[in-house]
């Protein structure tokens, strides 16, 4: 499956609004997203929420996806309080690639999260600054727990040593 969304470098941002794909457990009356899959997926072009898993969310895999040319493809979170839960998340063997940043940001009680084996290959593309991946927490905040195991990190037009911050 393939989403090509509006989105052109250079262009005006847009409000940070503009969502275009979302796992989302934090809508609707089961306020609990579960046990998905998303397989060799491409995203291109997506203003914010390439990929985002947001609100209470478990037993997700995010794999062999290209993700690519997003200003923020991708946020792992809940914020502000009241905090919600990610459980047991996997994203392995996914392109990043010409982001600006949030390949992904993780915040605020995300736990058992693995990401392994991905490749974020220009992150910063858009502003010549952004970052490859960000754990962000907040005094306050339940913290971010996870495994980064065998992931590629290329800067072309962002900071080198943005590649992972927290």
């Amino acid at each position: 499956v393939r989403f090509l969304g509006l989105y052109q470098r250079g262009a005006d941002a847009g409000p940070n609004n503009t969502d275009f794909m979302q796992i989302d457990g934090a809508s609707g009356t089961a306020h609990h997203a579960q046990n998905i899959v998303v397989d060799h997926v491409t995203v291109l072009n997506a203003t914010d929420s390439g990929m985002d898993i947001w609100g209470e969310v478990s037993d997700v895999t995010v794999s062999w996806c290209f993700i690519a040319n997003s200003f923020h493809p991708s946020t792992v979170s809940y914020y502000p309080a009241p905090f919600q839960k990610r459980r047991r998340i996997s994203m392995h063997h996914n392109v990043w690639a010409r982001n600006d940043e949030r390949n992904p940001q993780l915040r605020a009680d995300v736990a058992d999260f693995d990401y392994v084996n991905n490749i974020v290959y220009d992150w910063g593309y858009w502003t010549h600054q952004g970052y490859g991946i960000r754990i962000k927490n907040d005094p306050g905040e339940p913290h971010v727990n996870g495994d980064f195991i065998n992931n590629y990190f290329k800067p072309v037009h962002g900071i080198p040593s943005a590649a992972l911050l927290y």
